[in-house]
């Protein structure tokens, strides 16, 4: 089973037991998952692979110590 199908089976799973212990809840509007298709930021996602691959999963920590450092300058447009 894929990723995605473990994902679907458990949070049906979930969303049936809460449907069990609230019944008040209204699933339609509050669903237990829903898929989101994303097809824009694949260029992106790509490169904060290659940067978490890099670095590690603290990549953000390694960004905020160089604006802290000094070494970035977030208000400048040529970096």
């Amino acid at each position: 089973m894929s990723d995605k199908g473990l994902l679907y089976v458990m949070a049906t799973h979930l969303l049936l037991r809460r449907t069990i212990f609230h019944p008040d809840y209204d699933h339609t509007e509050l669903p237990a998952h829903v898929y989101m298709r994303s097809v824009r930021n694949i260029t992106i996602e790509r490169g904060w692979l290659r940067l978490r691959l890099d670095w590690g999963d603290n990549v953000v920590t390694f960004f905020q110590k160089g604006i802290e450092d000094g070494m970035y300058h977030p208000d400048d447009p040529d970096e």
